[in-house]
């Protein structure tokens, strides 16, 4: 019984790496995303938003309120700053790598 335990933990420390737990709160995980750039933080969260716009569109006028406030949150995404954050993030970068 001991051994199939420490099978299994040893299994577990190599594939279940996705989740990683929150400090200090029980039950509680993040997962991290690997992403280019704000640019593409910024079209994915769009997309989402869009996505979630449609389908309420597409199951009738009872949720209406709800996709009025996600096109109203699209509308306020900021996707120019996001584009300024990546261009100063790259200036910093090149910067830090000639000094």
């Amino acid at each position: 019984m001991i051994e199939k335990l420490e099978n299994l933990k040893k299994l577990t420390a190599l594939y279940l790496s996705t989740l990683k737990p929150v400090s200090e709160e029980k039950n509680m995980y993040e997962a991290k995303i690997k992403l280019s750039s704000y640019t593409e933080l910024s079209s994915i969260i769009t997309q989402m938003l869009k996505s979630c716009i449609l389908v309420l569109e597409l199951n009738a006028n009872k949720d209406s309120d709800i996709a009025l406030m996600l096109e109203m949150v699209l509308q306020l995404l900021p996707v120019d700053e996001f584009e300024l954050l990546d261009r100063i993030s790259e200036i910093v970068n090149v910067q830090s790598l000639v000094e």
